[in-house]
């Protein structure tokens, strides 16, 4: 009798220990800091938390996936978008690790003018680059502000232990900068499309830490940019 009372309290407390270990485990990965959102006009801030590691030049709507053998993969591959709003400007990457906070946050005040989900392969985000962007499963979300006329995009992208990639905006709808919009499961890619804005200067360098809706990672020049 009194051994079945130690196995069943032996149970018990495994199954406790691992309760409050996984519902720590959640609460730290689904958590939702509040961030301070930088009071400075014509600022473009992360999407993500997470490193950046890699800032390219895009010209002509190509996107360099490989400096060293110059390959390069078309814009409009990645993104699906019929609006081809950007020819020429930047690729930012992030990458976020499980320990990153998940939720996505706006760079700019604007409009979504468009947003497509592509259903694609789950693959290892730091496999090949041009399969990444390319035939990983993502959600593209095109913002524009009609005050400063700029558009930028915002790429979700999921990895092989991502299985969800989750927006909460729609097209139409009008977001302030540093608004939450979406989420990505467990350790994943938010890649930033800015446009070759007059005056631009960027914050950040690769290996830079930042965090989504805080970090200022360009500066643009007011009004005109056209």
């Amino acid at each position: 009798m009194v051994l079945e009372y130690k196995i069943v309290l032996l149970f018990f407390t495994a199954f406790l220990v691992l309760f409050i270990y996984i519902k720590g485990y959640l609460n730290f990965f689904l958590r939702d800091p509040v961030r301070k959102i930088p009071p400075e006009d014509n600022i473009i801030v992360a999407p993500a938390d997470g490193k950046v590691s890699y800032i390219r030049k895009i010209k002509d709507g190509e996107v360099p996936v490989c400096i060293k053998s110059g390959e390069k993969v078309l814009l409009k591959e990645i993104t699906k978008s019929s609006l081809n709003e950007i020819r020429n400007g930047y690729i930012v990457g992030i990458a976020m690790s499980f320990a990153d906070v998940h939720i996505q946050r706006t760079p700019i005040t604007g409009e979504v003018i468009d947003q497509v989900h592509v259903p694609g392969r789950f693959l290892d985000i730091n496999f090949n680059a041009r399969r990444i962007l390319r035939e990983a499963e993502r959600n593209i979300i095109t913002l524009k502000d009609p005050v400063n006329n700029i558009t930028v995009i915002a790429i979700q992208l999921a990895s092989n232990s991502v299985r969800r990639v989750i927006s909460w905006v729609n097209i139409g709808e009008s977001l302030e900068i540093g608004e939450r919009y979406g989420f990505v499961k467990f350790g994943s890619q938010v890649d930033l499309v800015i446009p070759d804005l007059t005056g631009l200067s960027f914050n950040i360098k690769k290996g830079a830490k930042v965090y989504a809706g805080e970090t200022i990672i360009a500066r643009y020049d007011t009004k005109d940019q056209s």
